[in-house]
């Protein structure tokens, strides 16, 4: 679903990302995201990070809608804190910049509200299990460190031309980038800032 423009007036000032936690109920992450994307306005200027603000704004908030062709896309599993998507090929995980592309993130939050997030992202082309967030702040929080520290990992399993005849493995940092102003605009790239980062592969068989 694209992004809907939604006009606030603010009577009081107050900080931007406070504004954003308060009247429209984001998270602190979440506000900084919106801040960082330029999706909040005033007199089409981008309001920033540090800023106060007071009378009229304009926010881009994306609102989830059905997807018609995969009506019946529901999680393998879920409880009160996490659900399990399997994302069909050729669907985004997340929406693509503002325009109106579907995205997994449309059933998850038709399903389960606004304030469900996805933890991680599989490409376009690539099908696989999803693992998003459903509940409170702080078990989102846990999962979001489970991930970070590696405690949950990720397998993945490809075809592939050519013959691999032994395992490898990749030990490179990589770097993950975002354009400001392009929303959900994420480029990654091994670079010597980045983070640590192994991947092994293991050939499984041949066809």
């Amino acid at each position: 679903m694209p992004f809907v423009n939604t006009s606030y007036h603010i009577k009081e000032s107050m900080p931007a990302f406070l504004w954003l936690m308060r009247e429209c109920g984001y998270t602190q992450a979440q506000a900084q995201r919106i801040l960082d994307t330029s999706r909040l306005t005033q007199n089409h200027r981008p309001i920033g990070k540090a800023e106060r603000i007071c009378g009229d704004v304009e926010l881009s908030e994306f609102v989830p809608s059905c997807i018609p062709h995969m009506p019946q896309l529901e999680p393998l599993f879920y409880n009160e804190d996490f659900c399990v998507y399997d994302k069909p090929h050729n669907l985004l995980t997340h929406p693509k910049g503002r325009f109106y592309h579907h995205s997994l993130l449309d059933a998850l939050q038709i399903r389960f509200g606004t304030k469900a997030t996805l933890l991680h992202r599989l490409d376009f082309q690539t099908s696989g299990l999803v693992l998003c967030a459903i509940g409170s702040h702080d078990s989102q929080s846990h999962l979001r460190a489970l991930m970070s520290e590696h405690h949950i990992t990720k397998t993945y399993r490809a075809l592939v031309r050519g013959k691999l005849t032994e395992s490898l493995y990749i030990d490179a940092p990589i770097l993950t980038r975002h354009k400001r102003g392009e929303d959900l605009s994420i480029k990654s790239m091994i670079h010597t800032q980045g983070k640590p980062s192994q991947t092994r592969i293991e050939p499984l068989a041949y066809l």
